[in-house]
């Protein structure tokens, strides 16, 4: 079992910003904004994309399943949106999606 805990809506309007580069074509930006969307609801978007190029060259591999010739090379995206519903003084309904794509 896999339990990813984030950071939930909020009931004040807020975001945040961060972007890096590094070594190796290292580049990271990911960003946040959370806020009141009425009275009893509040939501919350995440999104980040990253990459990095290879420290090598070229990679033999040999014999075996493995093809790749980066060996250390990545790129992604990820973003998740939040949802909370106040129903009542004791019930909230939560809606949470989450959408990554690794290369």
């Amino acid at each position: 079992m896999i339990n990813i805990i984030t950071i939930g809506p909020e009931d004040e309007f807020s975001g945040e910003l961060s972007a890096t580069a590094g070594n190796l074509d290292h580049y990271r930006v990911s960003g946040s904004v959370t806020g009141p969307l009425s009275a009893s609801a509040r939501g919350r978007l995440f999104g980040v994309y990253a990459e990095r190029g290879s420290s090598f060259d070229t990679v033999t591999t040999g014999q075996g399943p493995r093809t790749d010739t980066d060996s250390d090379t990545y790129e992604f995206f990820s973003l998740r949106g939040q949802l909370e519903i106040d129903l009542g003084s004791n019930a909230t309904l939560k809606f949470i999606g989450d959408y990554t794509d690794r290369e």
